[in-house]
């Protein structure tokens, strides 16, 4: 039976053993399904943004800028967001400049958690420089799940017509009524 963050899962081999892993977050269980699973996963809307929530914050602005980007974009492009914050801060003040360089190591992380979790992958462009570009079934699906469209989530289908339901001459006898 498997299971989200904070619980365990059994896992059987073929022999009558049995192992349990734990897993503390919704990042960690996803990375351990692997690749093709979880693109499956990033089909459903619900679950890209589920996924998406769970980003670390400098992550989740990564994919926030290139949500809209169809094309590959230069790691130092995406890099340079954090570096030119970090040089311009510098004038202001030390702490200033300490916290930028702690955003670039959150941009490391990021990264990482990024790769990790199949939300980008690694290309390199025309130009044979190093990009990122945003796995398409996960593009796909955040945009439905932010802009709106696509499937229900719920699993309620349409309540029928009640058949008990007030007309709309008795709606503004009864309003005017009461006012």
């Amino acid at each position: 039976m498997d299971a989200i963050a904070g619980t365990s899962v059994k896992t059987s081999s073929s022999s009558s053993s049995s192992t349990t892993k734990s897993y503390d977050d919704l990042i960690e269980y996803l990375c351990h399904l692997g690749k093709p699973l979880v693109d499956k996963l990033y089909t459903n809307s619900a679950t890209s943004l589920a996924v998406f929530r769970e980003l670390p914050e400098m992550a989740k602005h990564c994919v926030m800028r290139l949500l809209f980007v169809e094309q590959p974009i230069p790691q130092t492009v995406i890099t340079s967001w954090v570096k030119n914050t970090r040089h311009v801060l510098r004038h202001i003040s030390v702490f200033v400049m300490f916290d930028s360089i702690l955003d670039f190591s959150e941009h490391l992380e990021a990264s990482e958690v990024l790769t990790k979790l199949n939300v980008w992958k690694s290309q390199t462009l025309q130009t044979g420089l190093p990009g990122w570009l945003l796995n398409q079934s996960f593009r796909d699906s955040l945009k439905t799940a932010l802009l709106g469209g696509g499937e229900q989530w719920s699993v309620y289908k349409e309540l029928p017509k009640d058949k008990h339901s007030p007309d709309i001459e008795s709606l503004d006898s009864y309003a005017n009524k009461r006012w």
